[in-house]
C-alpha cells in the first residue's frame, strides 16, 4: 500500500472520532502525509497542521485523548484488538508518526 493521505484513515470508528471532533491526531508507522494536505471524511475537510515522529515511551494520556482515546491504556488495549494481538509488547524506543489535523471552516 502506498503511504498517502488517502490511507492515512481508513477505519469507519476512526473516522467517526474524527467527525466528531474526539480525535485529532493519527500515528501511524509512516509518514502518510505533508503539512497542509486536505483530508476529507464524510464531506468534510481537515488540513494536516503538522506531521512528527513520536517514541512510544514519550507518548501522553494527553497524546492518547488527542488519538480518541480515554487514556494511555485505552489506546493501548484497541491497538491490541484492532491488530489482533493477545501480547503486544510497546517498545519504549519504536517511533510513529503523528499526523495533526485541523478541521477547515466551510
Amino acid at each position: 500500500m502506498q503511504l498517502t493521505i488517502d490511507h492515512l484513515v481508513t477505519v469507519q470508528e476512526e473516522i467517526n472520532k474524527i467527525v466528531t471532533g474526539k480525535k485529532t491526531t493519527v500515528r501511524r508507522h509512516g509518514k502518510y502525509a505533508e503539512v497542509g494536505e486536505i483530508l476529507t471524511l464524510d464531506g468534510q475537510n481537515y488540513r494536516i497542521k503538522n506531521v512528527f515522529q513520536q517514541a512510544n515511551k514519550d507518548m501522553t494520556d494527553e497524546d492518547a485523548t488527542n488519538d480518541g482515546y480515554e487514556n494511555l491504556e485505552e489506546y493501548r488495549i484497541s491497538i491490541q484488538k484492532h491488530h489482533n494481538i493477545t501480547t503486544l509488547k510497546f517498545n519504549p524506543e519504536k517511533y510513529f508518526w503523528v499526523h495533526v489535523l485541523e478541521k477547515m471552516n466551510v
